[in-house]
């Protein structure tokens, strides 16, 4: 079979999923199905050490327990959530401007509608929007709203225009946007 990359890694076809550490896996599971409309996958867990240093030696991480649910969001991608309970642990999520800081944007057909959905959200907080100018930039036209859901962790709600720049260089096409 073909890979879907070019060059890279031998026999990559497509990212399989995007994990992010949570504080507290059922709570994260909740918000993902109820407020994002994610599908629960599989559940799994909780592992702990089977062996001294495997956590280390396998994932870089400190000694503990570990659980896990895997979710599908949208028709293609697959979001995994993973809660740790560690010994060195740091429990604050780094914010977007930390190194390691991350975000998960949902592409959205109507801005307001969704915006005025999360608003409604308990302990949802939706951050003012960025509309960037209609110039001849990358990012011309596209519209994004950041939220920060109960638990710390950034997303981004993201409408773009129905033909940007980079589609004049590439057959490449952002999924959803199009």
């Amino acid at each position: 079979m073909e890979s879907g990359f070019k060059g890279g890694i031998p026999t990559a076809r497509n990212i399989d999923h995007a994990g992010y550490t949570v504080p507290d896996l059922d709570q994260a599971i909740d918000f993902f199905i109820t407020v994002l409309g994610c599908e629960l996958l599989y559940q799994a867990g909780p592992y702990g050490e089977p062996e001294p240093n495997w956590m280390q030696t396998h994932l870089g991480a400190s000694p503990g327990e570990v659980r896990l649910a895997l979710l599908r969001c949208g028709p293609v991608n697959n979001i995994e959530l993973v809660e740790f309970k560690a010994l060195e642990q740091t429990t604050t999520p780094p914010r977007v401007s930390d190194a390691g800081g991350r975000h998960l944007a949902f592409y959205v057909d109507d801005m307001d509608a969704a915006i005025a959905y999360l608003k409604a959200q308990r302990d949802v907080k939706v951050l003012e929007s960025i509309v960037h100018a209609v110039d001849e930039s990358e990012e011309a036209g596209i519209t994004s709203t950041y939220f920060i859901t109960p638990w710390g962790m950034h997303m981004e709600l993201i409408n773009r225009p129905d033909h940007a720049p980079y589609e004049q260089r590439t057959s490449a096409r952002i999924f959803g946007s199009v």
